[in-house]
């Protein structure tokens, strides 16, 4: 079951950057999409639909691949919440005209926010690129180990 579920998550994580690449790579300079299979269609979706969950599942034996970002802006804005607990120096905060601390730092984490969803979906696309060549390597590695074990 677990694995299931790896692989089910696998494909929700790599779907919108396979969807985006299968686009660009076929569609018309005027934006139509006529299905038209050729070579990199065709590579992109077996190393989307075979190969991509695999590897993903390997990787996550060893380590997580969300990435979690954070921006001098937010830290320097923690570390100003964090040092001024001067009750006049908070109200000030509260009513300044151009934005306060507070609104200041949700703007700059949905930024990070952003930009982290913005590099998980690149990882997950270079995942997908390199899954067919990662595949083959692990494949020909372990047949070679075994026929290595069994001349010995």
């Amino acid at each position: 079951m677990k694995i299931v579920k790896g692989v089910i998550t696998s494909y929700l994580h790599g779907i919108l950057i396979y969807v985006l690449v299968f686009y660009l790579v076929s569609a018309n300079p005027d934006g139509t999409l006529p299905l038209r299979w050729n070579v990199l269609n065709a590579i992109w979706t077996i190393s989307f639909l075979f190969f991509y969950p695999v590897l993903r599942l390997r990787l996550l034996k060893r380590t997580t691949l969300s990435v979690h970002m954070t921006s001098l802006t937010t830290k320097a804005l923690s570390f100003n919440n964090e040092s001024n607990h001067n009750t006049s120096k908070l109200y000030h905060d509260s009513i300044n005209p151009v934005m306060n601390k507070l609104d200041l730092k949700g703007h700059s984490n949905n930024r990070d926010d952003g930009f982290s969803l913005i590099v998980d979906f690149l990882f997950n696309g270079v995942l997908i690129l390199i899954s067919i060549p990662a595949g083959l390597f692990f494949s020909l590695r372990r047949l070679f180990k075994y026929f290595i074990s069994k001349v010995h």
